[in-house]
């Protein structure tokens, strides 16, 4: 298993959409909340997860665990609005 974690700085309190691609279980938590949980066996496709979540204004802490059934491992996630379109965040690479 891999574990990603990473800070998002969101300028206001704001809903948003959580893509999300992982090879191959995924779980993520927010905040020290459980958001997603998927056991699955799969390729990593991006945005095949999606969930919706609530920033809150500041640092919102971002923590992914990828599981691996065999062979490489890989995931992605990505911050859209609600409405799809772009949202005015800060991820900080190394949290």
């Amino acid at each position: 298993m891999a574990y990603l974690r990473t800070q998002v700085t969101s300028p206001k309190a704001q809903e948003a959409v959580l893509e999300l691609g992982s090879d191959d279980g995924i779980k993520v938590w927010l905040n020290g909340q459980r958001v997603h949980s998927n056991n699955a066996t799969r390729p990593c496709r991006p945005g095949e997860d999606k969930v919706r979540i609530k920033l809150k204004e500041g640092a919102n802490t971002l923590l992914l665990k990828i599981t691996q059934g065999g062979g490489e491992w890989s995931a992605t996630a990505r911050l859209v609005g609600v409405d799809g379109k772009p949202i005015n965040v800060i991820v900080a690479p190394n949290g």
